[in-house]
């Protein structure tokens, strides 16, 4: 499994292997599909950060649950109103 400091969570065909529609739906409003799941990226770097912080661990590996949160959160959009679980 791969650190989450090594790269993106999911790409884009990660994505369409889950919704094969993804990219006519993204095209047909009008979406950055890229960009959107670069949001969804940072939007859990801040949450995964201050889980850091917060236990004072030093790495985070990509778990296949870390993988389909990603996923939620592209396919609802940043700022979702998705709350991290508590702890």
């Amino acid at each position: 499994m791969a650190l989450f400091t090594d790269g993106p969570i999911s790409s884009i065909e990660d994505l369409t292997a889950i919704d094969s529609q993804l990219l006519e739906v993204a095209s047909t409003e009008g979406l950055d599909a890229t960009r959107k799941l670069a949001a969804a990226q940072e939007e859990i770097q801040i949450e995964v950060e201050g889980l850091i912080e917060r236990w004072r661990i030093t790495q985070v590996i990509v778990t296949p649950a870390l993988r389909i949160y990603s996923g939620v959160k592209f396919s609802n959009g940043s700022r979702s109103g998705l709350r991290p679980l508590p702890l």
